[in-house]
């Protein structure tokens, strides 16, 4: 039997290994192959694809923004080989669809990308989302996309690409998310958004594109080992007006991070008015500069970032065609920087600009991080990056969700190191000793549910990270349920987030907040929260109008939803532990994402539940 999934009349599908393409496709009588999935499912249905190995396939139809076509892979779901309607050699091909979500698959072997989403020149694909899949040892990428507006691309891992890079993005498509994914060991760049200027057509504008990719968040990505071939971990062609914070990148062998101009050689589409903000790169004694910017790539802004060198190059290179607007402060740097013909000093590139690096510094990483040498890049309590930043608007919180600043100020980098609470010791206090035959845990386990706000439904596919002395994550199941293990005792913080799945809202949504604005209606706390879709801590009839304006298929993301990386809050709802403390989300101009901490964690911590909201449903219908 079908059952009821985003919209009215949509369908869910099924597809298993034992299925044959002549069933019905519902659970009791499955199909057999992707592709006739793709062939069937359209806006609203979810596919949901049992365990097994399969070739590739290619969606047929659309989804819309309020009803997306997904495709929802269970663990141990192998795509290794193109279907036969993927003449490119990708496993699995979005080509001129739009609105298709590709959820949980592993793609490996094909012979060219593991997923590729691609419109056309005068044709774009809007609001395509790859997330949680896998995608290894492909022959060119892991990720490939191109003329795709609006991209999401989250929580994937992309690795051992032969030829190429982990993700690429490319060809004019604006405003893509690539956010939380774990590029590494391919062979060229981690992650590369190149907007090929080459290749627009002779209209520069729409709806040929204009070889610009413009409104770009890059953020919150763990990048290493790699660039064997060349290509920066996070390399920038042709990118504007973008957003670069909060990645982890370590040991890779070519730039940090580069914007340029993909060779185009006129200068004129440089990489240029961007922010790299609150980036940790440590670069191996054999790599190139932290951070690069050359043909005519001006008016970047370079802040909090740690840019180290363990060798003889430096923090940041950037040519005289792209200083020009060049603002780069509370850096910490090595003592090298470069004009793309000499090497400088700090001193030396201070005396360039009065932007460039004032109040920057020089440390180790020794002197920075927990355990440089084991890859743990987390600030240690003496760290001279605590408290040591400037206050950044567009970073609340850090690569792992902890909200900015902790103390007194920001942390420089990708981590602000989470307080402690510290208890309290007298001078008498003995601790006790296990008896000979007891067998202490050294770990513990943190387990609870996530419902939502009306009619505790279950929310799966939440993101829920641990931070604090390392990092874990966990992902709620089908009942809503996660369960993070073996967490040895200390000080954590566990932040939920969630993208998609964004159902049931509204017009009605629209009118509840104006009747609210009007005083006709009031909005209890968790209500006012999915009301306020700007993120300026009121509700108005601006948040009504965004509303409706999603509700008529209009995709773009809230202004609040931006600022938490997150479509969803979450309220705690956890039973009392020791040591613990509760932060409720807000929105008041920067976010502030609902957190549990643990000061220290000492023992397993279980029922520990939040209550889930998304944003822009007021009137609570997602059900």
């Amino acid at each position: 039997m079908l059952g009821l999934a985003g919209s009215a009349g949509a369908a869910t599908y099924y597809v298993s290994p034992s299925g044959a393409d002549t069933n019905a496709g519902s659970q009791a009588a499955p199909w057999k192959t992707l592709q006739k999935a793709g062939d069937v499912a359209t806006a609203g249905d979810d596919v949901i694809v049992l365990p097994g190995t399969y070739v590739g396939f290619r969606p047929r139809q659309s989804g819309t923004a309020q009803a997306p076509l997904r495709f929802l892979a269970q663990a141990g779901v192998v795509v290794n080989s193109a279907g036969p309607s993927n003449s490119n050699g990708d496993g699995i091909w979005v080509r001129n669809v739009e609105y298709v979500v590709i959820d949980g698959f592993e793609c490996t072997a094909t012979a060219r990308a593991g997923i590729a989403v691609q419109g056309e020149p005068d044709a774009n694909v809007d609001g395509v989302v790859v997330r949680h899949c896998t995608c290894h040892h492909n022959s060119r990428w892991g990720i490939f996309t191109a003329f795709a507006r609006d991209l999401l691309l989250e929580d994937n891992e992309t690795s051992y690409s032969a030829i190429e890079h982990g993700i690429y993005v490319s060809n004019s498509g604006d405003r893509p998310i690539v956010r939380r994914n774990h590029a590494h060991h391919n062979n060229a760049s981690g992650i590369q958004l190149n907007a090929d200027p080459a290749q627009m057509g002779a209209d520069p504008n729409d709806p040929e594109g204009d070889g610009i990719i413009e409104g770009a968040l890059v953020e919150a990505n763990l990048i290493h080992d790699n660039g064997s071939a060349g290509g920066a971990s996070i390399n920038l062609a042709s990118v504007r007006g973008s957003l670069i914070r909060n990645n982890l990148i370590y040991a890779n062998l070519s730039t940090g991070i580069a914007g340029w101009d993909d060779g185009e050689g006129s200068n004129q589409y440089g990489t240029r008015d961007n922010r790299i903000v609150g980036n940790t790169i440590v670069q191996p004694s054999a790599a190139r500069f932290a951070v690069a910017l050359k043909n005519g790539s001006t008016g970047n802004q370079v802040f909090g970032n740690i840019l180290l060198h363990l060798g003889t190059r430096g923090s940041l290179e950037v040519d005289p065609s792209s200083q020009s607007g060049l603002v780069s402060d509370y850096n910490v740097v090595v003592n090298r920087f470069s004009d793309d013909s000499n090497f400088l000093t700090l001193a030396e590139w201070r005396a360039l600009d009065a932007n460039f690096d004032p109040h920057s510094f020089v440390a180790t990483a020794s002197a920075l991080f927990v355990n440089a040498a084991a890859n743990d890049y987390h600030l240690g309590t003496a760290s001279p990056a605590r408290d040591a930043g400037t206050a950044l608007n567009d970073l609340p919180t850090d690569l792992y969700g902890v909200s900015r600043p902790q103390g007194t100020r920001f942390d420089i980098g990708a981590h602000e190191l989470a307080s402690a609470v510290t208890p309290s010791r007298t001078a008498t206090a003995t601790p006790t000793l296990p008896s000979a035959t007891a067998t202490p845990s050294l770990t513990h386990g943190i387990s609870g549910a996530l419902r939502y706000y009306r009619g505790a439904a279950a929310i799966p596919g939440v993101t829920l990270t641990l931070s604090g002395a390392g990092m874990q994550s966990a992902m709620s199941n089908a009942s809503g349920a996660y369960a993070l293990a073996s967490v040895p005792p200390g000080v954590w913080q566990l932040t939920p987030r969630k993208s998609g799945e964004a159902r049931g809202i509204s017009s009605l949504d629209a009118a509840w907040i104006l009747q609210a604005v009007a005083g006709l209606r009031t909005l209890d706390a968790p209500r006012r929260l999915a009301a306020d879709v700007t993120g300026d801590g009121t509700v108005s009839t601006l948040d009504a109008a965004l509303i409706l304006q999603r509700a008529v298929g209009m995709p773009a993301p809230f202004p609040a939803a931006q600022a938490c990386s997150s479509e969803w809050l979450f309220v705690p709802a956890a039973a009392e532990v020791a040591n613990q403390s509760l932060v409720s989300p807000g929105l008041a101009g920067t976010c502030t994402m609902g957190s549990i901490t643990y000061g220290p964690l000492g023992a397993d911590a279980a029922n520990q539940d939040f209550i889930a909201i998304l944003l822009g449903d007021p009137t609570g219908n997602w059900q």
